[in-house]
Order: C-alpha cells, then structure tokens, then sequence
C-alpha cells in the first residue's frame, strides 16, 4: 500500500512538473483577462464599446455597470503587454512600438476585437465579412480610452491601441499628449477598465499542499492504528 501510495505521488508530481506554469501569466476567462504578474484583471474593451470616458466613469460607482472597475492607464498596458510578448515595452521610450509579425494578434482577441464588434454593431457583419474584403489584408484592432500616466487634477485621456495588421505589420501605446475630449464616442473604441485580481495560488504553494496532502496519506493511518492499539 505504501509502494502504491508513493507510485502515485510520484506521479502526479511529474504531472505538475509538465505544466508550463512560466507561460501561464496571462489567463483568458472570456468577459475578462487575467495577468498573474500584475494580479490585474482587464475587462473585454468590447464591453464599453461606443461609450465615451463620462459614460462610463459614471458606472464605475457602486450600484453602476462596472463599480469594481476603474480605469487602467498607458504604462498598465505596458505591463500587461510585456508580460504578454516576454519582454519590457515602456511609455518612456517612444508613443508606439512596432512589430514585423502577427504577434498581437492573440492579444487583440483577448482584450476584445473592437474593430469587429464595431463593424457587427453598425453594418451586421465583421472587417473580414465585408464585400470588398481582400485575403491577406487580415486586420484586427483593440481600441479605446485609457488615462495618461500620472495624470494630476482633469482626467487626461487617450486612446490606447493594439494593432494586429497582417499587410503593414502590429503596433501598440498611445500617442502621448493627444487628448480626447471625455465626453466623445466612438463605435469602434470602449474603455481599457481593471480590477484587482483574487489571490492566484503560485507553483511552489501548489506543490506544497501536495506534498502535505501525501503525507496525510501515508501517516494518517499509522497514527490511526497506534491510537487504536493504546
């Protein structure tokens, strides 16, 4: 029984072992998407589409749409997106950066496709199902308002983007000192809205409980029988 016990302790820890725990930072959970680095949830941008900042800062307070939210700003978005590419993007060195490949491509799905959702809202179709839609044209973009960083006093906000362009190349940030009056709209553009995340169980605490949990196995029957021996 012992042999057994150990057999599989064995091998659930190499079961765990095989989880690639280091590419595991960014989690999807459909409305929202989770970055375990940050421990910051990012609302779907889809999900304040054509609603200008006023708007929905307004839903921000209890009993509003969105009261566990509030907005992110430019250098959050850096964040996440340096946790998502697997290397430092920052405000300080220019308004964008720019890239040869597809890589944002999945980024854009998880912060929400506005470009789609805009064109599904207004003509009942998306980019790619429109008429004149030329194959390797491929374009998707997540677009919306999002605070300056710092920001003292009015609400300076501007318009954070991640471009996924299959003919021209991908490019994400803001353009620095372009502001958007709040109380403009736009139906291809939402909110960038955050949250505090719940408490995400790390590896090493994982691997800890199992460990307890196998030593629970193994000696709680020993200590069962020597309690019924006395």
């Amino acid at each position: 029984m012992k042999h057994l016990q150990l057999k599989w302790f064995l091998l659930i820890i190499a079961l765990f072992a095989s989880i690639p725990f280091a590419n595991a930072t960014i989690i999807d959970n459909g409305s929202f998407t989770t970055d375990t680095s940050t421990k910051l949830d990012w609302l779907d941008v889809t999900q304040t589409l054509n609603f200008s900042y006023d708007e929905v800062y307004i839903e921000l307070s209890e009993g509003g749409s969105f009261e566990e939210w509030r907005y992110a700003n430019i250098d959050e978005l850096y964040g996440l997106s340096s946790n998502y590419l697997g290397f430092t993007v920052s405000s300080s060195v220019d308004d964008y950066y720019y890239f040869d490949d597809n890589r944002l491509k999945d980024l854009v799905k998880l912060l929400g496709n506005t470009l789609d959702a805009g064109f599904l809202l207004e003509h009942g179709y998306t980019y790619e199902q429109q008429p004149n839609y030329k194959v390797g044209y491929d374009l998707n973009f997540t677009q919306g308002w999002i605070l300056e960083s710092n920001a003292i006093g009015t609400p300076k906000v501007i318009e954070g983007r991640v471009m996924n362009n299959e003919s021209a190349g991908d490019y994400l940030g803001a353009q620095q000192g372009y502001y958007f009056p709040t109380s403009y709209s736009n139906i291809q553009r939402g909110s960038y809205l955050v949250r505090d995340t719940m408490s995400i169980p790390t590896p090493s605490t994982i691997l800890l409980l199992l460990i307890g949990m196998f030593g629970f196995l193994v000696f709680a029957p020993k200590a069962r029988s020597r309690g019924a021996a006395w």
